[in-house]
């Protein structure tokens, strides 16, 4: 009896060592997965809210209303996943920030090119995607930036995580029982 024992006890610490091993080599893999498809989906919400919101900050910009830019970048910034919004000029200058942009966040940080630009920076010590989109209005291109705060995905790699964990953790159970 004390055998068969020893035995079973034998097999469950290789159970669980299997368990540690798998899991130590599915974890990053399973981090990874989740910030890319994170990154995907925030950048396709970025590009739904520009192609959104072009004509009328295309407008707005073109005839200096910066009233009718305030009110349109407030109301998409009360998107739960979007941080904030604001409009970099042909100067670097940050212009209609929404009420969230972190202080420190400065149009110099961000990639602008001809067309959209992505880029990830540190604010505030969270990791923020800034969608950068050209609004080309009269003789002059701004910016349209639309930053979104990546914390949820870093918690959705959490739950994965642990969710790997404990399904692993059950098979080896079952497995060792």
């Amino acid at each position: 009896m004390m055998q068969r024992l020893a035995r079973y006890g034998k097999y469950a610490a290789l159970a669980c060592l299997a368990v540690l091993v798998l899991s130590l080599a599915v974890t990053p893999f399973s981090r990874s997965l989740v910030e890319q498809w994170a990154r995907g989906d925030v950048e396709r919400r970025s590009r739904l809210v520009y192609n959104a919101i072009r004509e009328t900050v295309a407008l707005a910009v073109a005839e200096n209303i910066t009233d009718r830019l305030s009110g349109t970048f407030e109301s998409v910034a009360e998107d739960e996943r979007i941080l904030a919004i604001g409009l970099c000029d042909e100067g670097g200058r940050l212009r209609t920030p929404t009420k969230l942009m972190p202080a420190t966040f400065s149009c110099e940080k961000v990639a602008r090119s001809e067309a959209e630009s992505f880029s990830t920076i540190i604010s505030d010590g969270r990791r923020i995607l800034v969608g950068a989109f050209p609004i080309v209005a009269r003789d002059h291109k701004d910016y349209l930036i639309i930053l979104h705060d990546l914390s949820f995905a870093d918690e959705r790699a959490g739950q994965l995580q642990t969710l790997v964990i404990a399904t692993l953790a059950g098979v080896a159970i079952a497995v060792s029982g």
